[in-house]
């Protein structure tokens, strides 16, 4: 649903960016939305067996959508060369289902933007 245009051929930063541009207004506008694995994930999974690994197939799921965005960048030379991918990838997946965890507590949008921006001010732009 949030993570399908990473995956797109031309996808890279700026798709990162429109990927939490789309979060940030599910999480700060009503209604707020989240999804049903960061549901489960915080819910479940430290006690079901079954959700835990269905939970950790989506996150490595979410996780290649983010990395095959920033590979696409890379490839483009939006990014630097010496970037590790695999870190960022975990990174912004991490904050993205974050993001979406956060929006069950009605945060305030200033504060949802201020994360943002600092999520976004560490993707590996090339200067």
């Amino acid at each position: 649903m949030f993570f399908s245009q990473l995956r797109d051929a031309d996808a890279g930063l700026n798709t990162i960016r429109n990927c939490f541009s789309v979060l940030l207004e599910a999480a700060t506008n009503a209604p707020r939305r989240s999804c049903l694995n960061v549901n489960s994930a915080a819910e479940l999974a430290h006690r079901d067996h079954e959700v835990r690994k269905h939970v950790r197939g989506y996150d490595r799921h979410v996780r290649s959508c983010f990395h095959a965005a920033l590979q696409s960048a890379q490839r483009r030379g939006e990014t630097t060369d010496d970037a590790d991918l695999e870190a960022h990838a975990a990174h912004l997946s991490i904050s993205a289902q974050g993001l979406l965890l956060q929006a069950k507590a009605q945060p305030p949008k200033k504060a949802v933007q201020s994360y943002v921006s600092l999520v976004l001010a560490s993707l590996p732009e090339r200067e």
